[in-house]
């Protein structure tokens, strides 16, 4: 069920008359029942939403576009009944996984679960932890490498000040800091945690009631590989904080605080730290207008934004004149923030607080309507267009490229008309119906050379957005494994040798044996010496060589082969003899061994005898295969002496070593 948010919407009720504010979004009835919930948009544009009925049923679905395309039951989650620390959902950016945690209800609050949907569509349960402290505030992000961070405040009866404890789960096994992100020394309370686009972690909290703080690790790291950064106060206590991270890299920060004088009366306040520089900007009212603080229920803000000068800020409060239930959404735009109301009549409660998702087309408010559904409001978000070009590596093109222009669907009264792309202030393609690509043929293009790739879409109601970017012509480095073979038999030691080019140069090249990083090589020849008889197994071996560009692009190449060991001689021994004639006199090393049956597989045409000194290998000389002594002749009599002595094939391949010393 949709309905278009009217200029004027008159409500009547026990005390008065309120009016809407204006708007031009769409607000959607889900037509679910929720006590609790929380939505994320992962990097495609869809909306994953978790809710959780009062029976402590939990669900799961996706909102594309404005429709709920699924409403999936949750086997492994139940009895989610939490309040203060209320269910918190994480999606990773590419959308494959989903999780959220939670800590259990009174009674167990000393333990942490964490329940989350695998890319396999399954879902999992597992308890985080189980303290002897009480767990407050619990929160947890997902990376873009699939490793989940964890943090909560630890409640200890003994003590006033909260340390956080902060873990992460790295191959199923989660691993925990105690105090080293936020040590026993002051009240740590308020923590919360996102991931961004590009998979990085950002961690917040308030220490003592004022000031907010942070820290943040990319990808794959740690919290720890960061220092804390404090945020500015303005004089205000804070409560109930919300971070954020647009595509650009900005950090965007929103809590409620209050005047301890006048603490039934606050603000949704924010900041900002901007993509590249250290610090936050001291915090300004983005509510404009006071927000109402009661017993029963404490306004928690959030925050989404989609650039530095594009944000939203969106927040529940209870009126306390008639007990209405009000959520609110603050906009940031051409440098001014612009409060409405989405709804008079929210089933707001104790510690709820309506979600905020955004994509590169919409900005979504979900919130609990007077009957206890969500309720979604929609809206696009003045950036219009999104441009992806596929195939692309970071901003990399090479041959035949589809750039691809993805633009938001119809929504309300507004829809896309028309789409120009242009490519170095050229228009190459005007089209008005999806989808919208265009075959861009990079061949002509030097090496290295800078593109701007810029989309313009216009909308119906004459409006118009634009995105752009900049691309550069490097195609990634192309391998050939030339030696050995694919689907070949190796018997020993064996050169791997591969070719490598690049349009603008290499890096380096590694050897993988068996998904193994065995060797790096920054230079040509690119070739690695591998031993199979390190293992001695005979088998099917993968050798794999992988190529990096000066770009950071990778081109690689795989073969099989089939290792057949060719076995050392049996039995080997050694004797000292002495030769004497009447007019001679030597001592001399006599060796003796056994052909080895094991080697059906080859022929062995002879043996090779090696004298072994100081660790490096003397070939002293070969016997045919038929012959099983070799005699090293004027040696020292007192002298010990070590040799090796290896099976060789017809083909000239050497097996390995059977060892011989002699006294």
């Amino acid at each position: 069920m949709k309905r278009i948010l009217l200029i004027f919407v008159l409500l009547t009720l026990t005390f008065g008359f309120t009016l809407f504010a204006q708007s031009t979004g769409t607000i959607i009835d889900l037509l679910v029942d929720a006590h609790w919930y929380d939505a994320q948009s992962d990097n495609n544009g869809t909306i994953h939403l978790i809710w959780f009925k009062p029976n402590g049923q939990s669900y799961y679905g996706q909102i594309i576009g404005d429709t709920l395309v699924t409403q999936e039951l949750i086997p492994v989650a139940y009895n989610v009944t939490t309040k203060k620390a209320r269910p918190r959902i994480s999606v990773r950016p590419d959308g494959k996984t989903v999780h959220f945690c939670w800590r259990k209800p009174a009674g167990d609050s000393r333990s942490a679960l964490h329940c989350w949907r695998d890319e396999n569509g399954v879902w999992n349960l597992e308890t985080i932890l189980n303290t002897g402290s009480y767990i407050a505030y619990p929160a947890l992000a997902v990376d873009g490498t699939g490793v989940v961070h964890f943090i909560f405040s630890k409640y200890r009866k003994e003590s006033d000040y909260l340390p956080i404890i902060y873990g992460r789960r790295i191959n199923g096994r989660w691993v925990f800091s105690q105090e080293d992100v936020a040590p026993e020394t002051h009240k740590h309370i308020m923590t919360n945690m996102v991931n961004d686009p590009k998979g990085g972690v950002h961690a917040v909290w308030i220490v003592d009631a004022y000031p907010i703080q942070y820290r943040y690790c990319e990808a794959g790291g740690s919290l720890l590989d960061n220092p804390t950064l404090s945020i500015p106060g303005n004089g205000f206590q804070t409560k109930n904080i919300d971070v954020f991270v647009d595509r650009e890299d900005n950090v965007h920060i929103v809590g409620l605080s209050w005047n301890s004088r006048s603490a039934d009366q606050a603000y949704a306040d924010y900041t900002i730290k901007l993509a590249g520089e250290s610090e936050f900007s001291v915090p300004v009212h983005s509510s404009i207008d006071k927000i109402m603080v009661q017993h029963e229920h404490r306004p928690a803000p959030v925050v989404v934004a989609a650039s530095k000068d594009l944000v939203y800020v969106c927040w529940s409060e209870e009126e306390h004149e008639g007990r209405v239930n009000i959520v609110g959404l603050s906009t940031f735009k051409d440098g001014v923030w612009t409060p409405e109301t989405l709804d008079h009549l929210a089933a707001i409660h104790e510690f709820s607080k309506p979600s905020l998702a955004i994509t590169n087309s919409y900005v979504y408010v979900i919130w609990r309507n007077n009957v206890g559904q969500l309720t979604m409001y929609k809206d696009l978000t003045g950036l219009g267009v999104n441009m992806t070009i596929s195939p692309l590596n970071g901003n990399k093109v090479c041959g035949t490229t589809t750039i691809e222009v993805e633009v938001p669907a119809s929504g309300g009264e507004i829809s896309i008309s028309q789409v120009d792309l242009y490519i170095d202030g050229t228009v190459v393609t005007t089209s008005s119906t999806a989808p919208f690509e265009y075959e861009w043929d990079t061949s002509s293009i030097t090496a290295g050379t800078s593109v701007q790739i810029r989309a313009v879409a216009t909308f119906t109601n004459s409006e118009t957005a634009e995105s752009e970017m900049t691309v550069v012509k490097d195609c990634p480095p192309s391998v050939s494994i030339t030696e050995p073979l694919d689907n070949s038999t190796v018997f020993a030691e064996t050169s791997i040798q591969a070719e490598i080019t690049d349009d603008i140069g290499v890096d380096r090249a590694e050897f993988f044996v068996d998904n193994i990083l065995e060797h790096t090589i920054s230079v040509p020849p690119y070739t690695f010496t591998w031993d199979p008889e390190e293992t001695g197994v005979e088998k099917d071996y993968i050798l794999m060589v992988k190529a990096y560009d000066t770009g950071s692009q990778t081109g690689q190449d795989e073969i099989t082969v089939s290792y057949k060991k060719i076995f050392p001689p049996l039995s080997a021994a050694g004797v000292k003899k002495i030769n004497r004639s009447l007019f001679f006199f030597e001592y001399a090393n006599v060796l003796t061994w056994q052909a080895n049956p094991q080697n059906t597989f080859h022929s062995i045409s002879n043996y090779r005898i090696y004298l072994i000194e100081n660790g490096a290998k003397t070939m002293l000389g070969e016997v045919d295969g038929n012959t099983f002594t070799y005699a090293h002749r004027d040696v020292e009599g007192d002298g010990t002496y070590t040799y090796a002595i290896a099976s060789i094939t017809a083909a000239g391949d050497e097996g390995g070593y059977a060892l011989v010393e002699v006294n």
